[in-house]
C-alpha cells in the first residue's frame, strides 16, 4: 500500500486504531518514541523518533530534532536535524528552521524552508531509529563487583 495518496493526503489506515495523536494545547518536553503513525498538533520541545509517518500538523511547533520513515511538516519545526528515510513532505503551511536528509523532498508553494538539504538514496542505513534508552534496556547490569575497571 502506498504512504500517500494521489492528493497528498494519508491513507486511512495511517488514520485508525493504532494511532497516536498529541492534539492542540498539549505541551511535552522530552524524547519521544513512536512505533505506529503519529500526528502532533501541539507543542513539543525535544527530540521525536518514529518507525512509521509523523505528521506535524498546521498548528503544532517543534523546537529539536525528528527522525522517522517519512515526515509530513505543515507547522513550524526549528532546532534541530530532520531525518527521514524514505520522504519529506513539507506542506504551503510549513516553516522549517534546520537541515533535512532524506531520499525524497517534496515542497508545496507557500512552504519556508532555512536550512541544508541533503538527499541520499540509502537514508535508512543513516536512520538509527531505535532509541538510546531501550537499548539499553537490553543490557544485562553488571553486579557491583563486577565492574570494568
Amino acid at each position: 500500500m502506498a504512504l500517500f495518496s494521489k492528493d497528498g493526503e494519508l491513507p486511512p489506515a495511517t488514520t485508525g486504531r493504532g494511532q497516536t495523536y498529541l492534539d492542540k494545547g498539549s505541551k511535552i518536553m522530552g524524547k519521544l518514541f513512536f512505533e505506529g503513525p503519529v500526528r502532533i498538533d501541539g507543542h513539543l520541545e525535544g527530540e521525536i523518533s518514529a518507525n512509521d509517518v509523523v505528521v506535524i500538523g498546521a498548528n503544532a511547533k517543534l523546537t529539536g530534532q525528528l527522525r522517522a520513515a517519512s515526515i509530513v511538516i505543515e507547522g513550524m519545526i526549528s532546532g534541530g536535524d530532520i531525518i527521514a528515510a524514505k520522504r519529506v513532505e513539507l506542506r504551503r503551511t510549513a516553516k522549517v528552521v534546520g537541515d533535512l536528509t532524506t531520499p525524497v523532498l517534496v515542497v508545496e508553494d507557500g512552504a519556508l524552508f532555512d536550512g541544508h538539504c541533503t538527499m541520499k538514496r540509502e537514508v535508512k542505513k543513516d536512520l538509527d531509529l531505535t532509541p538510546t534508552i531501550a537499548k539499553q534496556e537490553h543490557l544485562i547490569p553488571q553486579a557491583a563487583g563486577n565492574k570494568p575497571g
